[in-house]
């Protein structure tokens, strides 16, 4: 794991650019992305290598619970711009 570029520790990414955030929509934990997203909103639109974001896999999947978990946290930061655009693109 290497920290990605201009983040805090909660930002660990594995060699394929996937945070923690994406290892815990991939193992559909809604706890463990309300925790994340608790420490750091930006999260959900962060991008992989392959440019997936974990909010692009909860719509993939299908996920209302941690879309939902994901919206109410960048609602409560001031920050659910990038999520209601990245919402109506889908």
């Amino acid at each position: 794991l290497k920290l990605c570029p201009a983040l805090a520790q909660v930002n660990l990414c594995d060699t394929r650019g996937n945070s923690l955030l994406h290892a815990a929509v991939d193992a559909g934990n809604p706890h463990l992305v309300e925790l994340l997203m608790a420490l750091n909103p930006n999260l959900a639109t962060q991008t992989n290598k392959d440019g997936q974001s974990p909010l692009d896999t909860s719509f993939k999947r299908e996920n209302a619970e941690l879309i939902i978990r994901m919206r109410h946290a960048e609602n409560n930061t001031g920050q659910s711009i990038a999520l209601l655009q990245a919402m109506d693109s889908d």
